[in-house]
């Protein structure tokens, strides 16, 4: 999913880092710009919480301005939960200068679970977000989400900091976050409660071509309330590729 969402979000949070190419250099008069990304990732992970095991996620952006639209995908490389298709809209708009906000929805789709829970089937997500760049390099920002379906609130504070390696051809990427939501009854816990989450994302962005890079990264990812489940604490990496159109 876009940056702003799965991996900020979904949405920064969320999950994947990779990094995204727009192709700006090669036509700098076009008013549209197509992502497509796929990366294979050891496990899925999504706000401090394991959803399922390795997994392929391919996504593709449409952005027109600064409107921007997509598709977030992650499928099994063995069955182990999180089969998952997302699609998401949202407007950008720049305040002043370092100073943004975001704002959109997305439709959750867990595709393996059984049409007879249409509550978990299919929910919808609405967000805001605002994001400051700072002279030092440093990009904090915070995010709410609201979940229409389960009745669920997120808040997810960011901080993202670069650092080139390589001119033009290789960073070293920094993500970290801290995160809290709270749960309706029957969805991940037995009763109504909250928790909290965070992590931290390593990437290290490698540019093969002036439309393509290649991002290898670690996350580590952990919550206060785990719900019953085996893991905590989670360890993953992937790798992933995008290419700008």
């Amino acid at each position: 999913m876009n940056s702003k969402m799965k991996n900020a979000c979904l949405a920064l949070a969320t999950a994947v880092t990779t990094a995204s190419v727009l192709g700006a250099d090669e036509a700098p008069s076009r008013a549209y710009s197509v992502t497509a990304d796929v990366s294979y990732a050891s496990k899925y992970t999504f706000r401090g919480t394991l959803i399922g095991g390795a997994a392929v996620q391919p996504s593709v952006e449409l952005a027109v301005g600064d409107f921007y639209a997509g598709y977030w995908g992650s499928q099994p490389v063995r069955y182990s939960g999180g089969d998952e298709a997302d699609f998401y809209a949202g407007y950008g708009l720049t305040l002043a200068e370092g100073f943004s906000l975001d704002a959109g929805l997305t439709l959750y789709n867990y595709t393996a679970t059984p049409s007879s829970w249409p509550g978990f089937k299919y929910t919808l997500e609405g967000y805001i977000g605002a994001k400051f760049e700072t002279s030092a390099g440093l990009t904090p920002s915070l995010y709410a989400y609201y979940d229409f379906n389960l009745k669920t609130t997120n808040l997810q504070g960011n901080l993202e900091y670069s650092l080139e390696l390589v001119k033009d051809t290789v960073s070293l990427d920094f993500a970290a976050y801290l995160g809290w939501g709270n749960q309706a009854a029957g969805t991940l816990n037995e009763t109504n409660g909250h928790y909290w989450f965070w992590g931290i994302d390593l990437s290290l962005p490698y540019t093969l071509a002036p439309n393509a890079t290649l991002t290898p990264a670690l996350h580590y990812t952990s919550n206060s309330k785990y719900y019953g489940k085996e893991h905590k604490t989670v360890f993953s990496y992937t790798v992933g590729i995008s290419i700008g159109f």
